[in-house]
This record gives structure tokens, C-alpha cells and sequence, in this order.
């Protein structure tokens, strides 16, 4: 009886073991895939590819605190519900991506519109992008290659970036004070 109850233990752990270490292992994202969100809340009924929305090159730019708190984006993927026609009325994305705004003197383009034409769809195709070879205007290595460095996210240090000025964060877009939607834990928006 021994016997057996040993036998059955070892058989036990072995199979536990083997079944541990056949598990899927989550492989981290290279750096510049850190922190990218696919969007495809409404996207593909529309029949547009999804929405590809580069983290890092927003993170570089703003605070956290102008997306996530100031304008409303929620801080789990997929988790705000974004439609054209929001941004079109000037929130979430058409909050700056409304072809006015201007960044360090170049000016940002639209996010969405209500044309339906050729050239519009070229530009549809600069968010809407899942699946497409589309050249981004800045490189995630050429851009952060001075940065400090981390082990985690995507390898950036952005709080000692930002603190050695390699880059400066805005985190109020002045011209854009009427469209920014602040909500509060108390569940009323309110409109600056």
C-alpha cells in the first residue's frame, strides 16, 4: 500500500510538473508594440479596419492626466466606446485631432469626418490602419534612442525623460479648453 501511494504521488507531481511547464508563456511586446491598442469598438461595421493607436507617441507628448482624466479616455483598452461622430463633435480623439489644432507648430489632422470621398479614405487609413503598411512620421527607436532606460513598458524612463528635458509634456491644450469633457468619481461630466 506504500507502495503504491508513492507510486501515485510521483505520478502525480510528474504530471503536475509537465503540465506547468507545458503552459503558454505570455511573450512581452517589443517596445514599440508596448502599450499599442487595437480599437475595433465599431470600426469593422463600418467596414474600416481598426483603429491602431500608438501609446508612445502620445505618451510623449502629454501627460497622463490630459488623455485619461482631462478628456475622458478610459484606462482599459477598448473600454470608452469611441465613435466617429464623437470625434467629429470634437471629444476623445477630435478633442485635439480636429485639423485646427497645431502641435510645436504643426498642425494635427482630423481624426474623422462626415466627407465620403477618396482622399478622405487616405486619411481614414492613418488611424484605421490594422493590417495596412502604413510609414508612421516618427520612429519609436530613432525618437526615444537618448532616452533613459527601464526594464519595464516599453523601456522608457519618461518621468527622468521628462525630468533631464529631453522632452516637454503639455498637459492642458489652452485652445482647446471648451471641447475637454471632465468627469468625476461622482458620476456628473462637467464642460470647461
Amino acid at each position: 500500500m506504500k507502495k503504491l501511494f508513492i507510486v501515485l504521488l510521483a505520478v502525480f507531481l510528474a504530471s503536475g510538473f509537465s503540465m506547468a511547464q507545458s503552459g503558454i508563456k505570455k511573450t512581452r511586446p517589443h517596445p514599440n508594440e508596448y502599450g499599442k491598442v487595437i480599437i475595433d469598438n465599431y470600426s469593422e461595421r463600418e467596414q474600416l479596419a481598426p483603429v491602431v493607436y500608438d501609446h508612445w507617441l502620445h505618451r510623449a507628448r502629454y501627460t497622463c492626466r490630459l488623455c485619461h482624466v482631462d478628456i475622458g479616455f478610459a484606462m482599459s483598452a477598448n473600454a470608452t466606446g469611441i465613435k466617429a461622430a464623437d470625434n467629429i463633435k470634437g471629444e476623445y480623439c477630435g478633442t485635439c485631432h480636429n485639423g485646427k489644432m497645431t502641435y510645436r507648430g504643426e498642425k494635427i489632422f482630423s481624426a474623422c469626418s462626415n466627407k465620403s470621398n477618396h482622399e478622405d479614405a487616405q486619411g481614414c487609413n492613418r488611424c484605421h490602419s490594422l493590417g495596412k503598411n502604413i510609414k508612421m512620421k516618427q520612429d519609436f527607436a530613432a525618437f526615444t534612442g537618448k532616452f533613459p532606460k527601464e526594464r519595464f513598458g516599453n523601456g522608457i524612463d519618461w518621468i527622468k525623460t521628462e525630468a533631464e528635458g529631453l522632452i516637454k509634456l503639455g498637459s492642458f491644450r489652452k485652445s482647446c479648453w471648451r471641447l475637454i469633457r471632465r468627469t468625476t468619481l461622482w458620476g456628473f461630466q462637467a464642460y470647461r
